[in-house]
């Protein structure tokens, strides 16, 4: 019995050991259909984990304001940009959207509707990391799949082929 605690307390002092000078376990797995870097080890930064944290949880269908619902939400950091991925739909009681880039109101109008989206999607990026600012997102807007905008250094930029009402 006192033979065995000895045995194991030295194996766990010797798995100690090489854990506080760098030595670990790597798994030796190679994926042979995939080329080389897709199988090197790989520890993502807090930004990477943060970002697919957020991914993961708001990627989902959900009342962003009270003129759009989100159906999608990604983003990915860069390292010179944090790129946001939002698709839209209009909210029942705020259905504008008549399709393939068209709305039945105004420029104003829509572009006011989307930048209190834009706002919030900031705000939910902020919680977790308070440094990506809009100086640094670049945010891909579609609204039923159709690309509408783009909000990047703070200003929103109707895509080509966006039509309102005048």
């Amino acid at each position: 019995m006192k033979r065995s605690l000895i045995i194991i307390w030295i194996s766990f002092l010797c798995i100690l050991t090489g854990f506080l000078l760098g030595v670990g376990i790597k798994p030796n797995i190679k994926i042979t259909y995939l080329p080389p870097i897709c199988s090197d080890p790989y520890i993502p930064t807090s930004t990477e984990w943060k970002s697919l944290h957020l991914t993961a949880e708001y990627n989902n269908e959900q009342g962003l304001t009270d003129k759009f619902i989100q159906t999608h939400f990604s983003c990915y950091p860069y390292p010179q940009w944090f790129q946001v991925i939002l698709d839209l739909k209009c909210q029942p009681t705020w259905d504008h959207y008549l399709g393939n880039g068209a709305f039945d109101i105004g420029k104003e109008e829509v572009k006011s509707a989307l930048m209190d989206a834009v706002k919030t999607i900031m705000k939910l990026i902020q919680g977790p990391m308070p440094n990506v600012t809009e100086d640094v997102v670049r945010m891909d807007i579609f609204i039923r799949g159709f690309p509408l905008a783009i909000y990047q250094k703070g200003n929103l930029t109707f895509g080509e082929g966006i039509r309102f009402k005048e």
